[in-house]
């Protein structure tokens, strides 16, 4: 395989997120092809916003890997509700449930499922007055892609797009709505870049089962970043 420098740019599902010591997808993906070099800058919660500073930060690349996750329909609440339930509402992760499995007796696990019914019975509470809506604005979603990918191309001629999946077991009904129609959209938008320099690396059916992922659905396991590293590979030799 030809030698490449290779940049990654991705979220919180792009590292090495509560796999205790397990290695991420670009972490494999740097001992797969060790005479090519591999960078990893991430920010948790990337959106396509927060990512324009990092684009501007690095330094170009044979080939760029943007690895951007579901946080563009992570619905945010707004207002303050203490940490009554366990939540810290000041961020667009409160209500994600925790990567590692429940832990403890019965009564422990009780409790805890108890506590992610609230949580989901104060989502769609939270809705209804207009105080639980995605971060990303959906009207601005093609702008903010357009701009990425204008800023990417300045970087490296090769583009790799990741667009995250997260399970859908997890949520209720009103976010698997907004993700489904927010995955949608980007991938519109992706493909309406003729660009043959772009390859947009979807997660396919396949890839979602609880195998692939931590507890919170959202996180990707050690299996699941091997099986990533794989679908990049792959994508690597198409170039």
């Amino acid at each position: 395989m030809t030698k490449y420098s290779i940049q990654v740019v991705g979220g919180s599902a792009s590292t090495a997120f509560a796999l205790d010591g397990h290695d991420s997808w670009p972490e494999q993906i740097a001992k797969l092809l060790p005479h090519s070099n591999v960078r990893h800058k991430h920010l948790n919660g990337l959106t396509f916003v927060r990512s324009i500073n990092l684009l501007l930060e690095i330094p170009t690349a044979d080939i760029l890997i943007l690895h951007f996750g579901t946080s563009v329909g992570w619905p945010t609440a707004v207002v303050n509700l203490g940490h009554k339930f366990g939540l810290d509402l000041h961020n667009e992760f409160s209500f994600h449930q925790p990567a590692e499995n429940y832990r403890g007796g019965l009564l422990a696990r009780l409790k805890k499922s108890i506590k992610l019914r609230v949580r989901n019975s104060i989502k769609y509470i939270l809705f209804f007055l207009g105080l639980y809506r995605p971060r990303a604005s959906f009207r601005e979603l093609e702008e903010q892609i357009t701009t990425v990918l204008s800023l990417a191309f300045e970087k490296s001629s090769h583009i790799i797009w990741i667009q995250h999946r997260s399970l859908e077991y997890s949520r209720i009904a009103l976010e698997r709505l907004i993700y489904r129609r927010y995955y949608k959209k980007i991938l519109e938008c992706l493909n309406n870049d003729k660009s043959p320099h772009l390859h947009v690396l979807e997660i396919d059916n396949d890839f979602l089962v609880p195998e692939n992922y931590k507890n919170d659905g959202i996180h990707l396991s050690e299996h699941g970043h091997h099986v990533m590293a794989r679908k990049i590979l792959d994508a690597l030799r198409d170039l």
